[in-house]
């Protein structure tokens, strides 16, 4: 576990003059995120389902801080109109908003995919993935005038490794991390950076529910994990609310498509690592290839495509000229055969090489406290 001097570490940001959208607020890590961004100077706007547990929240907050820096809107993000109402009344309490964060999450259905409720499976859904979007797409109504905002959606668990028996949760939190990254693409001219972050494993209610549900539908492993997880420490909220914090701050500007581990990973970043992760698929979600495990199964044209003159790196792209004649495409491999014949150019994912999470790329950015050993489960 992380020791407090590497929490002290990290330079808390200055969010003066900013506000933040946070759902799911009222409880562990969307709280936390909430009392970090008001240490460093921001104002908030708190959401959550459970009206008395936001409003007993908001006490508690605005009685430590500045009152006036604290509202509260019960909603719930699955309900269109409770969204709009949320984004209206975080207008008429603070004017312009500056920052969103997607914290709002349900655990949904544990058990094997088929043997749980359908309805809960697909109202996990309605809430972990297109109640983050609309959210999302809320937000953008906000930012794109401005030429400017932030972005930041919890994702986790699930989002990179398979987390059999809790699968509605783990579809969300892996279409969140894509979602994230290809929004980003789509706002990036209009000054909006889009980041997911990774908090680690949280001792959250999350946590006491998966525990409860034992062994037999968890799975044996996972319940195992999370148990000694428990027992000797989770990642404290504070360094996923750190995390969040400087992805809500001017520091991290043009960071953006990323997905981030709270615990793992060496942020703040130096304006050199962010130019490198900028031009790189570093922190992104990818297909791993035979090739990238050291193995050669004898694809002609795949090892074509890799033996091609490689394109600057900022265009995204790869130039061929190489491919064999007479040869015949799999359909994997058949998008853009023709135009890598000839010499045109095709997405540089394609086909894409880099794993999830670890600056493989001939990158070494040592965490500030870097642990040994196996990482566990990340919610």
């Amino acid at each position: 576990m992380r020791s407090d001097r590497a929490l002290r570490r990290r330079a808390d940001p200055d969010l003066s003059g900013r506000t933040a959208i946070i759902t799911g607020a009222s409880r562990g890590l969307g709280a936390a995120i909430a009392e970090r961004f008001l240490a460093v100077n921001a104002s908030v706007m708190l959401c959550a389902q459970d009206g008395a547990e936001l409003q007993a929240r908001r006490a508690r907050l605005a009685a430590a801080h500045s009152a006036d820096r604290v509202a509260a809107q019960t909603a719930n993000i699955a309900s269109e109109a409770d969204v709009d109402a949320l984004f209206d009344a975080a207008t008429r309490a603070f004017g312009r908003i500056h920052i969103l964060v997607n914290n709002a999450a349900v655990t949904g259905p544990i058990g094997p995919f088929d043997a749980v409720d359908w309805n809960e499976w697909l109202a996990t859904i309605s809430v972990d993935l297109a109640g983050t979007a609309y959210c999302a797409r809320r937000a953008l109504s906000l930012f794109k005038p401005h030429r400017y905002g932030k972005i930041i959606n919890i994702s986790g668990g699930g989002a990179a490794d398979p987390l059999p028996r809790m699968s509605a949760y783990a579809v969300c939190k892996a279409a969140i991390a894509r979602f994230t990254e290809t929004l980003a693409v789509e706002v990036k001219d209009h000054g909006i950076d889009v980041n997911a972050l990774a908090p680690g494993p949280l001792a959250t209610r999350m946590f006491d529910q998966m525990i409860a549900a034992g062994p037999e539908r968890i799975g044996a492993e996972l319940h195992a994990s999370i148990k000694r997880q428990k027992s000797e420490g989770a990642t404290p909220l504070e360094l996923g609310a750190g995390l969040c914090a400087y992805l809500a701050s001017a520091e991290s500007d043009g960071l953006t498509g990323r997905m981030l581990a709270a615990r793992w990973d060496p942020w703040p970043f130096t304006g050199p690592a962010k130019a490198e992760i900028a031009d790189s698929d570093i922190y992104t979600l990818r297909r791993i290839t035979p090739q990238d495990r050291g193995k050669d199964w004898g694809n002609p044209i795949g090892q074509a495509l890799r033996r091609s003159e490689t394109a600057p790196a900022h265009c995204g792209a790869v130039r061929c000229n190489s491919v064999p004649s007479g040869t015949q495409s799999p359909p994997l491999l058949a998008l853009g055969l023709e135009e890598a014949a000839s010499g045109s150019r095709v997405p540089m994912n394609f086909p894409p090489r880099a794993a999830f999470e670890a600056p493989v790329q001939g990158k070494n950015w040592t965490a500030l406290a870097a642990e040994p050993g196996p990482r566990p489960f990340c919610s």
